[in-house]
């Protein structure tokens, strides 16, 4: 029912979450209700992205018109998911209880690349190329990263493994479209999060490219 309520509007699907936590009587309650949202959610999420990768596959969790727009369901019951993971935090009390430290602040756990992807996205929402022939100082702007990332500078920075990935994003000097695709979806939870609309309608654009070039390479 929650699902279908998330699906049909997202903000009703929310609050409707809100107010159920909201009646249950006990602490206990509550930590059921929400861990079985996340369960709930977890396994919609992977159900429709086995889908994405080979369309024979079974779902059993959602209906035809879910399976059909499973792009958009599966961004839909991640930010939902992120939502009810605040919850439980919150309801754990993470000021008593220790907390891994990316659960906790929500830091974005990314790789070299989903770094470099960030920032090129982050630019590009506001109208700065990053890329070559960019706009920015691509030497400054990877030293900033490095100084973010907490990752060592070379002795010779032009063998910066970010300077290189921000020189070349998205696209990193890979063949297919997979790993590209893996990247912005990781990277587009965090903008999600913090509702930077602009940054995401740039990741949607890049996804629908980036999936087509993978389905096209798989075929």
């Amino acid at each position: 029912m929650i699902c279908q309520l998330i699906n049909d509007d997202p903000v009703r699907g929310q609050k409707y979450i809100d107010k159920a936590v909201e009646n249950c009587e006990t602490p206990a309650q509550k930590m059921k209700f929400l861990f079985g949202l996340k369960v709930c959610f977890e396994y919609s999420i992977k159900d429709l992205e086995n889908h994405l990768e080979d369309n024979l596959y079974p779902v059993t969790c959602c209906s035809c018109d879910v399976v059909e727009d499973s792009e958009n369901r599966i961004r839909c019951y991640k930010s939902a998911l992120l939502k009810v993971d605040s919850a439980i935090c919150f309801e754990l009390d993470c000021n008593k209880i220790p907390c891994d430290p990316h659960t906790t602040k929500q830091t974005p756990n990314f790789t070299p690349h989903q770094w470099a992807l960030a920032f090129h996205i982050f630019f590009k929402a506001i109208g700065v190329e990053t890329t070559n022939g960019s706009q920015i100082n691509q030497v400054l702007l990877a030293r900033f990263l490095h100084l973010v990332t907490g990752h060592d500078c070379p002795k010779s920075f032009n063998d910066s493994t970010l300077l290189d990935y921000l020189k070349n994003a998205p696209d990193f000097k890979r063949t297919t479209g997979k790993q590209t695709v893996v990247d912005l979806e990781a990277v587009r939870v965090h903008f999600d999060r913090v509702g930077f609309s602009e940054a995401l309608a740039t990741i949607d654009t890049m996804l629908v490219k980036y999936r087509r070039l993978s389905k096209t390479h798989q075929t």
